[in-house]
């Protein structure tokens, strides 16, 4: 999962997250999170909350775009699941 997929499922999850919070819950180092919730307010994806002192929250443009990274996370199982099917009944064939 990259940053920036953990970084929204971390603020759908809590709703509303400070900076401190974030770096704390991805473990990450503080440049890569800075950078990437730089790069996901200018997609609009995210935005500070202004009742929330400056905490992150997603906006319905990153709530969308979870969805999809959720979508493409789930076809890829599915396909790497189908991948090690296929390798083992080519397995069974050989034996």
């Amino acid at each position: 999962m990259t940053v920036k997929h953990e970084l929204l499922r971390l603020l759908s999850i809590k709703n509303v997250a400070r900076y401190t919070e974030i770096k704390e819950e991805l473990g990450r180092p503080d440049r890569t999170i800075y950078v990437t919730l730089l790069e996901l307010q200018k997609k609009g994806l995210i935005t500070k909350a202004k009742d929330k002192h400056g905490a992150y929250i997603l906006t319905d443009l990153g709530i969308l775009e979870l969805a999809k990274l959720n979508e493409i996370k789930q076809v890829c199982e599915r396909y790497d699941a189908l991948i090690e099917e296929i390798k083992h009944k080519e397995g069974e064939m050989k034996a």
